[in-house]
């Protein structure tokens, strides 16, 4: 269970140093140790009113990192909220407050509100913390009815300007420091970026370092921008630059120099002209993105944007118009020209075209950091493409589906046989195999190119040898879903014989969790011989991965990529399924009940219970295509695997529900429609209970389902709902589980994504 103090922790070690931390409030001592086991050094106050806070912060005798200061105060007021400010910024130079009045805000200036406390801080020197947009929804940030928590930093120095949106307390301010938040999401490791009008900075120091850009140049208008662009955000933010510079001046920039062009701050229509987004093709790289945003009467300038650059993503926002409305985003379909929300700003993400490039103006910049030897994508591939803008990233830059299966299609017309062809096969693999339902014509077509393809790719160049284990990989994994279970076999040993350390010990994760399913496989068949092979199979690569990084010549001063953690924990997770599968055959014919206590709940999840929701809908859409008597019996076999995973569902809930009755923690439902009155029937028939329902819809808010209350979203921030355990019981759940992760919250610990599809409810 997460508790209140560790969701603090979680907001602010990623982004200040815990070197040295005050502490204070009531739960002082808790939230002390915590930070002692992270290696702070804590000084803690037991004080429990404000006046004891800024008598502590007064008399303490160094300066911190970071003061953390949660208490109640009933008796709030200016004066309280101005001396407090004031102790903090001699004392630190980042807090964390989260201050509860006698009375939660009901109205958006109200003392104690998130803007009157922001208004403070600001007067006394401080601003809020960048990176506090990509902590806190855009939807979070109307505090109304709950104890609003901030995060600032001290401004390096006094000077004022009205162009800083971090110290400027308007909806205006708020709505352009989350558009560039948003914006981040669309930039990626090693990006150069420019930000053709910055203001004074704020918005650059939002967008660079959480977006680990390689480089951030912003545009200011004049010298008075730069200088105080400089001193309050040129220095600690990593590769960020500015200079004077006006927009059009993007015309002086070289060729294809630039990852990601910026416009979050609108712009007058009068700028995006034909020959504006000429320019900017011309500087972005294949697959590049410019990034803009426009307000409500500038909508024609989509159209100037998609003559030059292809669309991805089209966005409304919206700012708090009244007391009864929160700010939000709607996204907007492209291929709807009747759609038109109304909002306040329209935010456009659209992309060079990323087969434009060639391969003698490639530049590999995603992956040439790697130390490790043959990553995914390294530079010495290069050579075996056609066209490396397309045949590396094809998959990575791309977030609209309907245009990535546009890009690879036009891939494999137009080169026949390469690795970018296996790329761009790859890539349409993938997504079908993270549809939610897909069309089994679709896989039956893919299955049969794929299958061309890999006769016409039987050398062993190592660019060969990774694509051929990917797609061998992605065959068995849509066979599967085909309910094609000797040609995913088929498959799977396939790619287990293939030696994957000659090209990459990474590549191995394929070819290990092929040697799992086919030993899954072959067990489900009675072969007991051949999945006993297929499972010593995949632990001997996983040993021969260890074996082969042990021997490899590496810099250790070289950096190392994150990603190459994370596909070795995923080398020895695959292995212990292996090994795990290898003990359980010892159990006779109770191996696959064996097998299930041996697995993590995890490798449980996305392993054998997956494939047996995957086969269910394969066989519903072969059903009604063909009506064939043989899939009469393979649907009956399916429903025996659909008990399986509805108990392995039913085992995670009941193990909830138990420990939540267990520790008094309160269980609410997301969703107060169908399916959430299914949740809260099976939780009653596991013996919990539900304590409130939680939806998005308004008009349900102060109603009640059930005998339940149904509260808004927000107030699962506030300390009645504060530590309650979120069960998803709705057709959006992978939208809700988005904002519960953002929200701090983690998977099993605070919420869980009820299966409603085991309950007869579709999901989206």
């Amino acid at each position: 269970m997460t508790s209140h103090n560790e969701r603090i922790l979680d907001r602010v070690s990623r982004v200040c140093s815990l070197n040295r931390v005050f502490v204070s409030g009531e739960d002082a001592a808790a939230l002390a140790d915590l930070l002692r086991l992270r290696g702070a050094i804590v000084e803690e106050s037991r004080a429990s009113t404000i006046a004891e806070v800024i008598d502590d912060l007064h008399a303490a005798s160094t300066s911190f990192s970071l003061a953390i200061v949660c208490i109640s105060a009933p008796d709030l007021g200016d004066e309280d909220a101005r001396y407090l400010c004031a102790a903090l910024r001699r004392a630190t130079s980042i807090a964390y407050l989260r201050i509860t009045a006698g009375t939660n805000p009901g109205h958006l200036e109200a003392i104690g509100s998130r803007p009157w406390w922001e208004r403070h801080a600001v007067a006394s020197g401080f601003r809020r913390h960048p990176s506090v947009a990509h902590l806190v929804a855009y939807e979070q940030l109307d505090s109304r009815g709950m104890t609003p928590w901030l995060l600032i930093e001290a401004v390096p120095q006094r000077s004022e300007s009205p162009l800083d949106e971090l110290r400027q307390i308007t909806a205006d301010a708020d709505a352009a420091i989350w558009r560039y938040a948003r914006a981040a999401h669309f930039v990626r490791r090693h990006d150069r970026v420019l930000d053709l009008d910055c203001g004074v900075g704020a918005g650059t120091a939002v967008v660079g370092p959480a977006a680990l850009a390689d480089s951030v140049v912003g545009f200011v208008r004049d010298q008075a921008a730069l200088q105080y662009a400089k001193a309050h955000y040129g220095s600690g933010r990593g590769a960020v630059e500015f200079r004077v510079a006006q927009p059009t001046d993007v015309s002086q920039c070289p060729a294809e120099s630039v990852d990601v062009v910026l416009s979050c701050r609108p712009l007058p229509s009068t700028f995006w002209t034909a020959g504006v987004i000429d320019e900017i093709r011309r500087v972005l790289k294949p697959g590049g993105r410019l990034i803009c945003c426009v307000t409500e009467e500038d909508l024609a300038v989509r159209h100037h944007i998609a003559s030059g650059l292809l669309l991805e993503r089209v966005l409304g926002q919206s700012g708090a118009r009244s007391e009864s409305e929160s700010p939000r985003w709607h996204e907007v379909q492209i291929d709807n020209p009747h759609e038109r929300p109304s909002v306040d700003w329209w935010f456009f993400v659209a992309m060079k075209d990323p087969l434009s490039g060639t391969a003698a103006t490639y530049q590999e910049r995603l992956y040439s950091h790697t130390a490790f030897p043959g990553g995914p994508n390294p530079p010495r591939y290069v050579g075996s493409f056609e066209n490396p803008s397309s045949g590396f990233n094809i998959g990575a830059p791309v977030t609209r589906g309907t245009l990535l299966e546009q890009f690879c299609r036009d891939v494999i017309r137009e080169s026949a046989n390469s690795p970018d062809v296996a790329d761009a096969y790859c890539v349409l693999g993938y997504q079908l195999l993270e549809a939610p339902r897909p069309d089994s014509y679709f896989i039956r077509v893919w299955l049969s190119e794929v299958d061309a393809c890999l006769r016409a790719q039987l050398d062993d160049e190592p660019a060969t040898v990774r694509w051929r284990v990917s797609l061998l990989f992605l065959a068995g994994r849509l066979a599967m879903r085909h309910a094609n279970n000797a040609l995913a076999l088929r498959s799977f040993q396939a790619c287990m014989s293939e030696d994957a350390t000659r090209v990459s010990s990474l590549l191995a994760t394929k070819t290990i969790e092929a040697a799992y399913w086919a030993g899954l496989l072959c067990a489900r068949n009675g072969d007991r011989d051949a999945a006993r092979e297929s499972w010593s199979r995949g632990v001997a690569i996983a040993k021969s991965c260890i074996r082969v990084e042990a021997e490899s010549p590496r810099d250790l001063a070289e950096p190392m990529e994150l990603f190459g953690f994370s596909e070795f924990s995923h080398v020895f997770d695959v292995a212990g399924r292996c090994a795990a599968g290898l003990a359980a055959l010892a159990e006779g014919p109770r191996w696959e009940q064996r097998l299930s206590a041996l697995l993590p709940q995890s490798s449980i999840a996305v392993g054998w219970s997956s494939a047996v929701k995957e086969s269910r809908w394969a066989l519903e859409d072969e059903r009604a295509r063909a009506r064939e008597a043989m899939f009469a019996i393979q649907w009956q076999r399916d429903l025996q695997l659909l008990e399986v995973k509805a108990s392995t569902n039913d085992a995670l809930l009941r193990q909830i529900v138990h420990r939540c009755h267990a520790t008094e923690r309160s269980v609410v439902v997301w969703g107060s429609g169908a399916a959430g009155r299914q949740v809260l029937n099976l939780v009653l028939d596991l013996g919990g209970t539900i304590d409130a329902f939680v939806d998005s819809n308004p008009a349900k808010h102060g109603t009640s389902v059930a005998g339940r209350p149904v509260i808004a979203p927000r107030m699962l921030a506030s300390p009645e709902w504060l530590d309650s355990f979120v069960l998803i019981g709705s057709m959006f759940a992978g939208e809700i589980e988005s904002n519960l992760l953002q929200l701090g919250l983690r998977r099993h610990d605070d919420f869980m994504r009820v299966d409603l599809d085991l309950v007869g409810i579709p999901t989206r």
